[in-house]
C-alpha cells in the first residue's frame, strides 16, 4: 500500500509541474508556443550525377533516383538535396534546415555531399542516406546500385581469314564468339551482322541469336550472290568472301542499356573449279609523302624455289599470286626506290582452292635521316651548305633546325640542300637537326664553325665528345 501511495503522489507532482511549464509559455504570448506543425516540412532526394557536374544537381535536367546502374570504377557524385512544399533548396539554404546529414555506402559513413565515390569491384551495393531535420527526426532514404561488369564480345570461330567455305548450298559454318560482363540483373541480346561489302557490314542485320549458344550460316545465305554468277561463267578462280560481326545489347528493367560489338572478321569460300589458290596481298606505305615507290613481292617455296615475283610503282596496291598448295611459303616484300621502307617476311601455308587475304601489309621508315657537309663553293663565300638526305619518308621542311651555340639562325631548304649564313663573332657550334616524315631525327652531331668561313669543321658526336 505504500508503493502504491508513493507511485500516485509521484505522477501527481509530474502532471503539476507539467502543467505549470504550460501555463507559463502560453502567458509569455501565442508566439513561444513551438509545435511540429510549425516547422515546414523537409523532404530529401537522392541524387547520382556524373562526377563533372557543379552547382545544384536539380539544374542539369536530372531526377531523384532510388535505383542506379554504373560501370565498375565509374566515379559519379552522390548528391544530397532537399525541397520545402515541393521546391528545392540550394545547398546554403538547405543547411539551415537541418543539423546533420551523411552517407552510407557498404557500412562507410561519410558526412559530405556531395559524395565522390567509385566501386571498384561489380555487384550490388546500398547507400544510405540520413538527415536529422529541426525537429529531432531522421529522415532515411535507401540507394540500390547495380555496378555492371564491364561488357565484351569477341568473334571465336570461324577464325578470321578462314578460307574452307564449301559453296555448295545446304553447307554450314559454325559462328563461334564469347560474351563477357553480363550481370543477374541484365538481359542479353546479340544480333549477327553480315555482308560481302566490308563497309555495310552493320548495316545488314540478319537476325538475333541466343548471346549463349552458337549459330550457323548456311549455304543458301550464299545462294544468290554466289550460284547466281557461277551460272553466269564466272572464272575458275571465283570466291565469295563474307565479312561478319556481331553485337550484344544488356539491358536491365530500369532501361540502362550497355552495348558492344566484336571486330569485323571474314570467312571466303573455296575456289568453285579450280584446285589451285589465290594469295591477296595488300600494301601500303606508312608516312608516305610522295609515291615514287617500287615495290616488289617474291615468293618462294620452302625449298628456295621461286614461285612467284610481283611489282607494282602504286600505293597503296593489293597484289595477286597464284599458286599450288603447299606448306612453308615465304613471302618477301622490299622496296628498291625507297630502300628505307621496310617490312617483315611473311610466312604461311595455303591449302587447295583457297583464297587467302593477308592482312595489310605496312612498309614503315624507321631509319634515320643523315646531315652532312656539302663541300665549299668559291661562289659562296658568304653561305654555308649543308645537305640532308632520307631515302624513305623524305625529310619534313618544318622539322629543320640550324643553330649556333644557343642562336637559332635563319636557312632555306632546298631540296636536299640547306644553306644559311655564318653568322658567328667566335668559335661556334653548329648543329643541324632534321627529322624525316616518319618522325626519325638525324643523330646528335655538331661542327665547329669559325667566323666568316663558308665550311666547317667536324662532325662531332654530342655524345662521345670530339675524335
Amino acid at each position: 500500500m505504500t508503493k502504491l501511495l508513493q507511485k500516485a503522489t509521484f505522477a501527481s507532482l509530474f502532471v503539476s509541474l507539467t502543467l505549470a511549464a504550460a501555463l507559463s509559455l502560453t502567458a509569455c504570448g501565442e508566439g513561444a508556443t513551438i509545435e511540429q506543425g510549425d516547422v515546414p516540412q523537409l523532404v530529401q532526394h537522392m541524387f547520382v550525377l556524373p562526377d563533372r557536374i557543379t552547382g545544384q544537381p536539380y539544374n542539369y535536367g536530372a531526377v531523384p533516383v532510388t535505383t542506379v546502374y554504373l560501370d565498375t570504377n565509374e566515379t559519379v557524385k552522390l548528391w544530397a538535396a532537399y525541397s520545402i512544399d515541393n521546391m528545392y533548396l540550394t545547398s546554403d539554404n538547405a543547411e539551415a534546415h537541418y543539423i546533420s546529414h551523411s552517407w552510407t555506402i557498404d557500412d562507410e559513413t561519410y558526412n559530405i555531399s556531395p559524395l565522390r565515390y567509385s566501386f571498384a569491384t561489380p555487384g550490388f551495393h546500398r547507400g544510405i542516406l540520413k538527415t536529422v531535420d529541426l525537429l529531432g527526426d531522421t529522415l532515411q532514404d535507401t540507394l540500390n546500385i547495380f555496378v555492371n561488369t564491364p561488357i565484351s564480345i569477341r568473334a571465336i570461330a570461324p577464325v578470321d581469314g578462314y578460307n574452307l567455305f564449301d559453296p555448295t548450298p545446304g553447307s554450314e559454318l559454325d559462328l563461334q564468339w564469347e560474351l563477357a560482363g553480363v550481370d543477374p540483373w541484365e538481359t542479353a541480346r546479340c544480333f549477327v551482322f553480315a555482308s560481302f561489302n566490308v563497309e555495310e557490314v552493320w548495316s545488314e542485320n540478319i537476325g538475333e541469336v541466343d548471346c549463349f549458344h552458337e549459330a550457323q550460316f548456311i549455304g543458301s545465305f550464299l545462294t544468290k550472290n554466289l550460284f547466281d554468277n557461277i551460272a553466269a561463267g564466272v572464272k575458275p578462280d571465283t570466291s565469295i568472301t563474307v565479312y561478319w560481326g556481331i553485337k550484344a545489347s544488356l539491358t536491365t528493367s530500369q532501361g540502362f542499356i550497355e552495348r558492344d560489338s566484336s571486330k569485323v572478321s571474314r570467312f571466303s569460300t573455296r575456289y568453285i573449279y579450280t584446285k589451285n589458290s589465290r594469295i591477296d596481298i595488300p600494301i601500303v606505305y606508312e608516312d608516305l609523302r610522295k609515291s615514287d615507290v617500287h615495290t616488289v613481292v617474291t615468293i618462294t617455296s620452302t625449298q628456295g624455289d621461286t614461285l612467284s615475283i610481283l611489282e607494282s610503282t602504286k600505293a597503296p596496291v593489293t597484289l595477286h599470286a597464284y599458286v599450288t598448295a603447299q606448306t612453308g611459303i615465304r613471302i618477301n616484300l622490299r622496296d628498291t626506290k625507297k630502300t628505307e621502307f621496310r617490312t617483315g617476311d611473311i610466312t604461311l601455308n595455303v591449302q587447295s582452292g583457297t583464297q587467302i587475304q593477308l592482312d595489310t601489309v605496312r612498309f614503315s621508315d624507321k631509319i634515320q635521316p643523315q646531315v652532312a657537309q656539302l663541300a665549299p663553293r668559291h661562289n659562296q663565300r658568304d653561305t654555308v651548305i649543308f645537305y640532308a638526305l632520307d631515302n624513305g619518308s623524305g625529310i619534313n621542311p618544318k622539322r629543320i633546325f640550324v643553330t649556333a651555340n644557343a642562336d637559332t639562325l635563319e636557312h632555306t631548304y632546298e631540296e636536299p640542300f640547306i644553306k644559311f649564313r655564318n653568322t658567328c663573332a667566335s668559335t661556334c657550334k653548329l648543329r643541324i637537326s632534321v627529322e624525316d616524315n616518319a618522325r626519325n631525327s638525324n643523330p646528335r652531331l655538331y661542327w665547329k664553325l669559325e667566323p666568316d668561313a663558308n665550311s666547317a669543321e667536324g662532325p662531332f658526336s654530342e655524345m662521345g665528345g670530339e675524335p
